[in-house]
């Protein structure tokens, strides 16, 4: 039906055949078909750029270049350039009508694309936006999202006091979100929040605390049944458990989150994984493997122009090079890596940075 609408429009007009295109993409994001929803939501901008100007029909825009952007990303990954496009328009047409905080639809995954091209400044601002509005309207959904945006470009800063603080306020905020309230984020609130709060307790010190945080978000979005949820929390638990050294454990949470992101083709979302993947096997004694996989997934980034990770990543190929016996080519991977972590900001990879260079003296 939505495709004859589409044909149709010249005839029967866009406002007609508007509701038929967003019932389609919407009716595909429930089914996990992203990328059928995006071509329905590309259709739908287009016609939404043909209504007649009214604030409805600006409102209307901004929700679905929001959506077209979030749907982008979640397909091809967080630093794609159309994707990113399309939510800065959403911004932009917000802005320019005076609406604060929107679009409601788009904040989560314009954070994302900021925190993944290392943009710091300004995904802390969307976050800290939010508390101010969730303050103001007694509102848990964002005070849940603004804490969790702070909290999460704290710890990839390293502040991990801050980060924590504000990821236990997230957690509790989520705990307060009615059922059935709408939110633009693909992952569930809690089970976001666990993860992330796991990862942070487990660079602090508290390995087992961080490990039973991410098992517990594990356990839930089993039961939850959603695919990209479970992705995540297991990437955020083979995170910690790399913190942690449990090889076993990253061993396992990684490779079942890149089954995931291959089955239901979240195809930017198994970069992270596979040097998870690369580090654990070469700590269980297949060196050739694992450098082989730490180097792909470092030139998938590059290719794609996500930046956040590297330095972590890198950090993990120096180990595994020194592992291979080759300490003086570690050096100059650790070099680097230290030079990329003070040039973006990420500084939550240090510990792991100078124990390496420990090692090399």
């Amino acid at each position: 039906m939505a495709y004859h609408c589409w044909q149709a429009a010249p005839v029967i007009g866009a406002g007609r055949a508007l509701p038929h295109l967003l019932r389609a993409g919407e009716q595909a994001v429930a089914q996990l078909a992203y990328k059928a929803a995006e071509q329905q939501f590309e259709r739908a901008l287009e016609l939404a750029g043909q209504l007649p100007a009214s604030p409805q029909a600006a409102k209307q825009e901004i929700r679905i270049a929001a959506r077209l952007g979030t749907v982008g990303l979640v397909v091809r990954g967080f630093a794609d350039p159309d994707a990113a496009r399309a939510l800065a328009r959403a911004r932009s047409l917000a802005a320019r009508a005076g609406r604060r905080g929107e679009p409601a639809d788009g904040r989560w995954a314009l954070f994302m694309s900021h925190v993944l091209r290392s943009e710091f400044g300004p995904a802390r601002e969307l976050g800290a936006e939010l508390i101010t509005l969730g303050s103001e309207r007694n509102d848990p959904a964002l005070l849940w999202a603004g804490h969790w945006q702070v909290g999460d470009v704290a710890l990839h800063r390293g502040d991990l006091q801050d980060a924590q603080h504000h990821l236990e306020h997230a957690l509790a905020a989520s705990r307060d979100i009615a059922p059935g309230v709408p939110g633009d984020d693909p992952v569930q609130p809690t089970l976001l929040c666990q993860g992330a709060l796991g990862i942070a307790r487990a660079y602090q010190g508290h390995t087992d605390d961080g490990l039973r945080l991410t098992g517990q978000a594990i356990g839930s979005a089993r039961r939850l049944g959603d695919p990209l949820s479970l992705a995540c929390v297991l990437f955020c638990d083979a995170w910690a458990a790399t913190v942690a050294e449990e090889v076993t454990r990253v061993l396992d949470s990684a490779t079942e989150a890149a089954a995931l992101v291959g089955k239901h083709g979240f195809r930017r979302w198994g970069i992270p994984t596979q040097f998870f993947q690369g580090w654990a096997e070469s700590r269980s004694g297949d060196l050739c493997r694992g450098e082989q996989r730490i180097r792909a997934a470092l030139a998938e980034m590059d290719a794609t122009g996500i930046r956040g990770f590297r330095p972590f990543a890198l950090g993990l190929l120096a180990e595994a090079q020194l592992l291979a016996g080759r300490p003086a080519q570690a050096s100059q991977t650790l070099r680097l890596a230290t030079q990329e972590a003070g040039r973006l900001g990420e500084h939550v990879y240090d510990p792991l940075l100078r124990a390496l260079q420990a090692r090399l003296r």
